[in-house]
């Protein structure tokens, strides 16, 4: 890879640019015209421009090709998908990990992208990056500072705290990255004083209103701190911003071992420091005292613990940000390297404790990385509650357990029998009367599994509540006391424990909501000992939405201020609805890894689900599965019960769980009919929505009048099923560019984060994410109804069409889907009302409209999509001389065809085929496809792959392709397509879609028939033999693109429809 520096200098008055430029693009950091020059110039008095720049290439040139590279950045891809990786089987850990970097991280353009963005964010604070530098290697350091440097947030300074470096070449290093940027500021000490006073020196120097800790060996990614800045857009109160993370080998070239964390997780902080790392308010690492030499080698920990105890405000960015570079000698690299510093976390962690009032706590590491909490008990008396119907020998063995771990706690035991009939029962509880801590009592009803608990509770003495199921017993000796430590705490509502299979595997660790279904049962099927992994270990104190009623205490004020368990769910879910129900009144529920019982799952009473539980649950939690767990992660898969990564979050396909659950208990109609009446206009509870569509919108851009002011701008929402690069949303970019550019207000609200987030931003629109906007809409009333027009796009918007029209707001719905739609109509009856309900339901095509026919009527329209003339940057890509160039660009599945574009090279003489070269772009959304097109291009021998890139990577491709062709068998109006035509490319493309009505046969491109690859084989050979054909479809292509499939055409007459939705406020003057 080559890079270099170069001064770019602006007309008198303008801004100058530093710009790290690499063989494939640009990274561009534009910088105050003094700072980099005038440093230089001062280190280097008499020498000129080009001397400077030199100077500046000379030093910095391998440190900061190694930096981009090791925090991701590849000039060749773009993105991090380019970092080098060992081969990894599929399926594996670090293979779904680069797949996750792939999809996730930032490339090129965006980068570039939020550069421009971040210098209009209204919020720029001045971020202070501390780093204490004691002897790392030269190489590391300069890739250290590098990563700094190549922030596309700009407004920062790297504050180098020279700890008494002895080790050659440090200084020169620290002195070169001083005079290259006047950002860069050294505190240079006499003596090493440890990690703690080093950084506090640095803090001492900050002037930022933020701070952050950087290891003077670690990297940040490139949108650390625009990520964090981002954030601080949204909600400028926060005190504490952190991130996800990872490690890096010492090289720099292989990322592993994803960190992805919880939101904030309280308990969670006392068993790991997740809050490392993190950038803080300056004020507050202040008022905390900043950091304790006493602490040192947990000093981070200890700070983070003293700011939780103030309670500063923290937000989590669930984007991997920070690497720890796994250097010899290092944590990062091995866990034993600093076994001191247990003793240290211990003293820590228990000083805060007692500053929390809990008098008396110990900490204990039973293994490395593990912490465990002895609490000073209170000595509340315990009500443990075992409702049993026979099975005398499972219930022996869960008393007995019990009765063996009481000798520390006041216990009384009451087991509810609810309609035994085996003699070996009655005889049982005979021999249970001499033991005066149980007392056997009678349920009479039909059994009810919330109605027998709560008939427990109201006969119980206790002070603290223990239900257990008869088929658990204890595993440990001080389970009960963990279990009852942990219920005194005043903050805390239920507690759960680690239930493992009698094959040490978990059964049980904590719930997530949303996790295959409902709410699952977290690391279920995994390892019952500690391993860390994604998602941390099983063994930590961790926060949870719920816990499991199987093995759950509860103090019992708690439980009666929150009502009990709620009766109508009769066995199945009522004690997730409890942990929901605490944690709405502000209690923490959690669980404890040191109370480890034997769960015989289901051997009493089967694993039965009642339908009435299943409906009622699917509607009260149908909301938080839709949204996502707070304590679990979006980079983790909700698909598998053992944490692992996904590639990309999907809040819609959890819906579509919830859905198919209930259609295989047979209350799929039942759900529906309950969701459309039931997820009212009045769930207030999702406050943090409502707070969100109130805040400013960072980087937006002011509302300009309307031409000459004859109608006024609209508020204009503008829902996506993602931000992906995918057809339907670039086309969307396009229409929000135009609309920003004509004065209106446009508000784009996606389920996730997508790589289109920022050129959205630049364009000028608001961004929101919400996880609610496909799933359950009606929770967003108020959001929705403060936009005069809602722009829906995709047939996955039905629901918010039906909201807003609800509310008597506009609707202007794009569809692009074909068979899918179709589909999706059929199961959903009320998605069919929609398509009637919608001020105007436009097509890309009328084939697709015709698709509709049984729904059409006077609000069907079909418009032609529309773009801006695709401009390229940097050039074509180089071809081979001589050879023509066939392109596909499409996500790599059955439905786009390039099966059909392989078999047609395959049938190419071997004359002709020598002369063609075949490239196909698009990221592989169904393996198996993927891999058999692979197999059978190998055979080919001239045809190459390449994985999604950035879209200005796309536009080379087409300004380097002689021909580009759509293979699809299903495809409304290919956006690449028409991006093609705009360039001047000759076109070959079945007959799907638009592409017939769009291209005129034999003048503006070539009309093959779907699935056959002997007519686009025929059309290849054609345009071979008669170049001149050619040159004149290329010219007829872009001829069309200009008189049909502009931008302002397209976007004028989705600008009509808007203003015709709104009403007659927005009519033009006249209309």
């Amino acid at each position: 890879m080559c890079w270099r520096w170069r001064l770019r200098l602006a007309p008198r008055g303008g801004k100058r640019e530093v710009v790290l430029r690499a063989a494939a693009g640009l990274l561009r950091r534009a910088v105050h015209p003094g700072r980099v020059l005038a440093s230089l110039r001062r280190a280097h008095p008499g020498g000129g421009v080009s001397r400077v720049a030199g100077r500046a290439r000379s030093v910095w040139t391998r440190g900061l090709a190694r930096a981009a590279r090791s925090v991701g950045y590849s000039a060749d891809t773009g993105g991090a998908a380019g970092v080098a990786a060992p081969a990894a089987a599929p399926g594996s850990p670090e293979a779904l990990y680069q797949r996750w970097i792939a999809a996730n991280e930032p490339d090129r353009a965006q980068l570039e992208l939020q550069a421009r963005i971040s210098a209009r964010l209204p919020f720029r604070p001045l971020i202070s990056v501390i780093t204490p530098v004691f002897n790392p290697p030269p190489d590391v350091l300069r890739e250290t500072i590098g990563s700094v440097l190549l922030q596309t947030y700009d407004n920062w300074e790297l504050i180098l705290v020279d700890a008494a470096s002895d080790l050659a070449g440090i200084g020169s290093v620290i002195e070169e990255a001083c005079a290259s940027d006047g950002r860069v500021r050294l505190v240079r000490l006499d003596a090493n004083l440890g990690i703690s006073a080093n950084t506090n020196c640095g803090l001492e120097k900050a002037r930022g209103e933020f701070v952050a800790f950087l290891d003077h060996d670690d990297l940040l990614a490139p949108d650390a701190l625009y990520e964090v800045v981002r954030a601080l857009n949204e909600d400028p109160s926060l005190d504490i911003v952190y991130f996800d993370e990872d490690k890096v080998s010492e090289d720099g070239r292989i990322r592993m071992d994803p960190f992805f964390k919880p939101s904030w997780s309280p308990d969670y902080l006392l068993s790991t420091n997740y809050l490392m790392h993190s950038v803080i308010r300056r004020e507050a690492v202040a008022a905390a005292g900043g950091l304790d030499p006493a602490m040192d080698g947990a000093q981070d920990w200890d700070l983070a613990l003293r700011l939780a105890e103030r309670g500063r405000r923290a937000f989590h960015v669930p984007k991997v940000l920070y690497h720890w570079r796994r250097i010899k000698g290092s944590v990062a690299a091995d866990a034993t390297a600093k076994m001191w510093a247990i003793a240290v976390q211990g003293r820590c962690l228990e000083a805060h404790l007692e500053r929390r009032g809990f008098a008396g706590a110990r900490v204990e590491s039973p293994a490395l990385g593990v912490v465990r909490i002895r609490w000073a008990r209170r000595g509340l008396k315990v009500s443990a509650i075992i409702p049993t119907k026979d099975n005398v020998s499972l219930l022996r063995r869960c008393v007995e357990s019990l009765l063996q771990a009481a000798s520390s706690v006041s216990l009384e035991v009451l087991i509810v029998d609810t309609g035994s009939v085996d003699g070996a029962t009655f005889a049982y509880y005979s021999g249970l009367r001499e033991q005066k801590l149980v007392r056997v009592l009678e349920w009479h009803g039909a059994f009810n599994y919330s109605s027998v608990n709560n008939f427990g509770a109201r006969n119980a003495t206790g002070d603290v509540l223990l239900f257990l199921n008869n088929d658990v017993e204890g595993r440990t000796p001080e389970w009960l006391d963990e279990l009852v430590q942990w219920a005194e705490c005043p903050e805390i509502g239920c507690v759960g424990a680690k239930l493992l299979f009698g094959d040490g595997t978990v059964q049980h660790a904590g719930i997530i909501m949303g996790l295959q279904g409902h709410g699952s049962h977290v690391f279920r099927g995994g390892p019952g000992e500690h391993r860390w992994g994604v998602f941390g270990t099983i063994d930590s104190y961790r926060n949870y939405s719920a816990v499991t009623g199987a093995c759950l205490a509860v103090r019992k004020e708690v439980f009666e201020r929150v009502g009990g368990f709620d009766e109508s769910y009769e066995l199945c879910y009522g004690d997730i609805d409890l942990c929901l129900r605490a944690a709405a009144r502000g209690y923490r529920n959690v669980v404890t890894p040191f109370a480890e019982l034997l769960h015989h799952e289901g051997r009493t009473r089967g694993l039965h689900f009642p339908q009435p539980d299943v409906l009622r649950a699917s509607v009260g939690m149908f909301p938080l599965v839709v949204q996502g767990d707070p304590y679990f992660s979006p980079n983790l898969s909700y698909d598998s019960l053992v944490p692992s990564t996904t590639s990309e979050d999907e809040p819609e396909a959890r819906a579509a769980r919830i859905m198919s659950i209930a259609d295989s208990f047979g209350v799929y109609a039942a759900l529906e009919d309950r969701l459309e009446r039931e997820l009212t206009l009045e769930s207030r509870e999702w406050a943090i929505y409502e707070e969100l569509i109130r805040r400013p919108a960072a980087g937006c851009r002011a509302v300009a009048p309307v031409g000459d002011g004859a109608a006024p701008p609209m508020r204009v929402l503008l829902i996506l099923h993602d931000l992906s690069r995918s057809g339907a949303p670039m086309v969307c970019l396009h229409v929000a560019r135009f609309l920003c550019g004509r004065g209106h207000s446009v508000t784009v609200a996606s389920p996730r984060e997508g790589r289109l987030r920022e050129a959205f931003e630049d364009a000028g629109a608001r961004v929101v994410i919400n996880p609610l906007v496909l799933g359950a809409p009606n929770a967003l009333g108020d959001f929705i109804a403060a936009h005069d027009v809602l722009l829906a796009n995709t047939i996955l918007s039905w629901r918010a069409v039906l909201v807003a029209k609800s509310l008597g707001r506009g609707v202007v719905w794009l569809i692009h889907e074909s068979k899918f739609g179709e589909s999706l109509v059929g199961q959903f009856p009320a998605a069919g009302r929609a398509l009637a309900w919608a001020d105007a339901v436009v097509f890309p095509s009328r084939e697709t409209a015709g698709l509709y026919g049984g729904f059409a009527g006077a609000n069907h329209r079909v418009i032609h999509y529309g773009l801006d003339a695709p401009v390229v940057e940097g050039g074509a890509f180089a071809k081979t001389p001589g050879k023509l160039r066939v392109l596909t660009v499409a996500s790599v599945e059955r439905r786009k065809g390039q099966d059909v574009l392989v078999a047609a090279a395959a049938l190419l003489p071997g004359t002709i085929a020598r002369d063609f070269e075949f490239t196909m772009v698009g990221r592989v959304l169904e393996e198996d496809f993927g891999e058999s097109v692979r197999r059978a291009a190998q055979r080919v021998g001239n045809v190459r792959f390449e994985h999604e890139t950035a879209h200005g990577e796309v536009l080379r491709h087409f300004a380097a392709a002689d021909i580009v062709v759509c293979s699809s068998r299903d495809d409304p109006s290919p956006v690449v397509v028409l991006e093609a035509m705009g360039l001047g490319r000759a076109i070959v493309s079945t007959r799907v879609g638009a592409m017939p009505e769009i291209i005129e046969d034999g003048v503006s491109g070539l009309i093959v028939e779907t699935e056959s690859a002997g007519e686009l084989a025929s059309a290849l050979i054609r345009l071979h033999s008669d170049r001149e054909l050619l040159g004149r479809l290329g010219r007829g292509a872009r001829a069309t693109f200009d008189r049909e499939l502009s931008l302002t055409r397209y976007g004028t007459e989705l600008e009509a429809q808007l203003r015709h939705a709104a009403g007659d406020a927005f009519a033009p003057a006249g209309a």
